[in-house]
């Protein structure tokens, strides 16, 4: 079975929308465009991006992460002068967050699918204030597997399924030069509320040698995995 993650399970290149942000004179923040995202795979460390156009400095220099999708939202991170107030932080935070050097990113240790949701960064420091928000999203991942059996009739079967994915994904089997034999013909929700697929052929597509590859993929956010099977003169 193989991963598939152009350059770490394809999340390198995800496509993410521009921010762009602007503040009032008054010093209050003022966000225009939509929240970056940033995909992740449960049980990955992410770095929650906070970019902006003006230089930090640690002196004077207050950073809060919150997650702004609860009510009331959730401290997450709070820096002040370079050094954490981690009396300040939600208890589901603590030990799982660091400020990333030289920068007001935040990095989140062993994401889950609770911690899906909007983070905004507010950065305020003497003659400015800032915000950033990051949406961070969370897919649950399972495992591919391929079967061969036979009918009482002789015929050949394969089936592929999978199961534990969040969202839903897209499977579909394929032959070593990636040409689509088959799609998905099933879909299920298990008592976990996570998302299982199958699909299937009969021996009219699986004849004969050759390697055969179940491939799954929540397309969106560009991640797979994939399960491969070697057909032989035996297995007919």
């Amino acid at each position: 079975m193989s991963v598939c993650r152009s350059s770490s399970m394809k999340l390198a290149g995800f496509s993410c929308f521009s921010c762009i942000f602007s503040f009032l004179a008054a010093g209050k923040p003022v966000q225009i465009g939509s929240p970056e995202q940033v995909p992740a795979v449960s049980g990955d460390d992410v770095i929650l991006p906070c970019t902006l156009n003006a230089s930090i400095k640690p002196s004077g220099v207050l950073v809060e992460w919150s997650r702004v999708d609860r009510s009331p939202p959730v401290t997450v991170h709070v820096s002040r002068n370079g050094k954490e107030l981690v009396k300040e932080k939600a208890k589901a935070y603590l030990g799982r967050t660091a400020m990333m050097e030289d920068s007001s990113s935040l990095k989140l240790y062993g994401v889950r699918h609770h911690d899906n949701g909007t983070y905004r960064c507010h950065v305020r420091q003497p003659e400015m204030e800032k915000e950033v928000f990051v949406s961070l999203i969370v897919a649950e991942v399972g495992d591919v597997w391929m079967v061969i059996h036979r009918t009482s009739a002789g015929r050949l079967l394969l089936s592929c399924e999978s199961s534990g994915w969040n969202p839903p994904p897209v499977l579909t089997l394929l032959d070593a030069q990636r040409n689509v034999l088959a799609k998905m013909e099933s879909a299920s929700i298990g008592p976990d509320s996570l998302y299982g697929v199958r699909s299937g052929m009969d021996e009219a597509l699986a004849n004969g040698n050759g390697t055969l590859i179940c491939r799954v993929e929540i397309p969106e956010l560009e991640l797979a995995k994939e399960s491969r099977m070697i057909l032989s003169g035996k297995n007919n």
